[in-house]
C-alpha cells in the first residue's frame, strides 16, 4: 500500500464486532497510519480474534501500530495536531453493550522504518484491551511504546531504536510481561511505568547499562507490583 489513509483500518462503527480478522504478508509505504483499530465509547461490538503477521512499512508519519478506544473522529494526524492522541487519566464509566470491547489479539513478524510512534494501545479504563500478544518486532521510530488500560499484554522481542525517550511507558496497565526488550543506550530513563492502577509488570531489557539508570517509577506506582531484570 502506497501512501493513503492507512495500511489497514478497522472501525469506529463496531457494532456488529469484527472476528477472525488475518493480516499478512504486506508492504505500507507512506501511509497515514500503518496498523489502525479504533473505536469509542457508545460504538459497542466486540473486536476478537485479530492475527496479524509480516508487515513491513516504511516512512509511517504517524503510528505504525496503533489500538484505540478513544477515536473521536479524526485521523491520526489530526489527533497529534490537536494534542489528544494521549488521554489523560479517566474514570470508570459504566459498561453497557454500548461498551466497545477489543481482545485476543496477535502480532508478528514486523518492521517499521520510520514512524513518529511504533505501538500505541489505549483502552478504557473500564474495558481494558484483553490479551494482546506481539512477537518479533523491531522499529526504528522516534517514540517507541505507548501502553495505557491495557490487561494481558505479553511482548516477546521487542527491539526499538527510539530518539525521544523514554522508549516505552506503560499506564494503569496490568499483567505485562515484555521480554527481550531491546533499547537504545540514553543518558535518561527509556522505561517509564505509571499509574496507582498498574500491577504485575514484569520487563526484561538487553543492555549494559544499570537499572537504576534506564527505569523510572511513578509515585503512584507500588513497586511490588513491577518487576524489571536484564541481560
Amino acid at each position: 500500500v502506497y501512501h493513503g489513509h492507512g495500511g489497514v483500518t478497522v472501525g469506529s462503527e463496531m457494532s456488529g464486532g469484527v472476528k477472525n480478522m488475518h493480516v499478512s504478508n504486506c508492504t505500507f509505504i507512506g501511509t497515514d497510519v500503518g496498523l489502525r483499530f479504533k473505536s469509542n465509547r457508545g460504538r459497542g461490538g466486540v473486536v476478537e480474534g485479530i492475527y496479524i503477521s509480516n508487515i513491513d512499512m516504511v516512512d509511517i508519519p504517524t503510528n505504525a501500530i496503533s489500538f484505540n478506544l478513544y477515536y473521536g473522529g479524526k485521523s491520526v494526524s489530526e489527533m497529534l495536531a490537536d494534542n489528544d492522541q494521549v488521554v489523560a487519566v479517566a474514570e470508570n464509566h459504566e459498561i453497557t453493550e454500548a461498551t466497545p470491547q477489543f481482545k485476543d489479539i496477535s502480532i508478528k513478524n514486523v518492521t517499521c522504518k520510520g514512524a513518529l510512534q511504533a505501538i500505541y494501545l489505549q483502552g478504557l479504563p473500564e474495558m481494558k484491551l484483553e490479551n494482546v500478544y506481539m512477537e518479533n518486532i523491531t522499529m526504528e521510530p522516534e517514540k517507541g511504546l505507548f501502553c495505557m488500560n491495557a490487561n494481558g499484554v505479553t511482548i516477546n522481542g521487542l527491539h526499538l531504536k527510539t530518539t525521544t525517550f523514554p522508549s516505552v511507558e506503560i499506564h494503569d496497565s496490568k499483567n505485562v510481561n515484555i521480554t527481550e526488550l531491546v533499547l537504545p543506550d540514553a543518558s535518561v530513563p527509556v522505561v517509564s511505568v505509571n499509574g496507582n492502577r498498574t500491577e504485575q509488570v514484569k520487563i526484561n531489557i538487553i543492555s549494559k547499562t544499570g537499572t537504576d539508570q534506564f527505569f523510572v517509577l511513578d509515585e503512584k506506582v507500588n513497586p511490588e507490583q513491577v518487576q524489571v531484570t536484564q541481560h
